[in-house]
């Protein structure tokens, strides 16, 4: 926002002030938010010198020992508005649905091998897939593509001929 306009916009502020208005109708008039005018209706009035020293003091008052410590709790504990949205429920859902695939897919993966009794190196030489990818499957962080899915059901001897078979039946 430019000095000119800002410096406008206090004077306002301070004409509605003296004028006795409340911290809504001048927020109605200028479009800042309320506590954006609490906090400069407090500096008017001659309790703060500056922002800064308001925020210090809201600090104080609310037992933190730093600002940095009231903005981490803030934070930890006010839900911003994308959080409140339909959007971020819908994707936490989606993102829960694929994490529940990779559980179900692990687990019969490690159920499989435990009931073949095969090691991760035995199951790696048998598919030709490499150690490290086994286990991102065994350890729940994705789902085989299409290149490894048919060596490792054969070699898991599992009853389904897909991963979708699979997770049509298991989840």
């Amino acid at each position: 926002m430019p000095a000119r306009v800002r410096k406008s916009i206090d004077n306002l502020i301070v004409q509605r002030v003296i004028a006795g208005d409340q911290a809504d109708e001048i927020s109605d008039q200028t479009g800042l938010s309320i506590s954006t005018i609490y906090k400069k209706m407090k500096i008017i009035r001659g309790e703060y010198k500056s922002i800064a020293e308001y925020h210090k003091a809201l600090v104080q008052k609310r037992g933190y020992s730093s600002m940095y410590d009231y903005a981490r709790e803030k934070d930890n504990t006010k839900k911003n508005s994308f959080r409140k949205s339909i959007a971020y429920y819908r994707i936490r859902d989606e993102q829960k649905q694929k994490q529940q695939k990779y559980i179900a897919f692990a687990n019969h993966v490690n159920d499989q091998m435990e009931r073949l009794k095969l090691s991760t190196k035995e199951l790696c030489d048998i598919t030709g897939i490499p150690q490290s990818t086994i286990w991102t499957y065994q350890n729940r962080r994705r789902l085989p593509g299409k290149e490894h899915e048919q060596k490792l059901l054969a070699a898991l001897q599992s009853p389904c001929r897909s991963i979708e078979e699979f997770l049509r039946n298991y989840t």
